[in-house]
């Protein structure tokens, strides 16, 4: 959806901007005493084999024995492999409720990920460099 612009009658209407979109950037990350932890930017949306290489390859080593793993439920969230695999580092996971990310304490660090975003975007060639910028400067994003 476009949003209305406006002209004199009989003129056309000219952007400031063009209309193409941003390639999609997405990322996934841990919280852990108030910091964000195993960052990973890509491209795309989010899969189970994604989930499962960021888990195993990321997260997992930064872990300890008894920490609480919590998640909404996104599909790619659930499965035995994911299970066991969080079972096998002697930690848990729990998943939130459906609709409910008021529960889920990394969304309003994503909010603050995202208002830096916006604000610094034009000053980066892409929006991954930004994301990882942020991700890079986090103490300073997210202070």
């Amino acid at each position: 959806m476009r949003n209305p612009g406006y002209s004199p009658r009989g003129e056309r209407c000219y952007a400031l901007k063009c209309g193409k979109r941003r390639e999609r950037a997405s990322w996934i990350g841990a919280l852990k005493n108030g910091k964000i932890f195993a960052p990973l930017t890509f491209e795309g949306c989010c899969n189970r084999d994604l989930f499962e290489a960021w888990l195993s390859q990321s997260l997992i080593p930064q872990l300890e024995a008894g920490d609480i793993i919590i998640v909404d439920n996104a599909t790619f969230h659930k499965g035995e492999s994911i299970r066991e695999m969080v079972e096998d580092a002697g930690c848990e996971i729990w998943y939130l409720p459906a609709y409910s990310p008021d529960l889920n304490k990394i969304e309003n660090w994503w909010s603050v990920l995202k208002t830096w975003m916006k604000q610094m975007l034009p000053k980066f060639e892409t929006v991954r460099e930004c994301v990882d910028a942020a991700f890079k400067n986090c103490p300073n994003v997210f202070s």
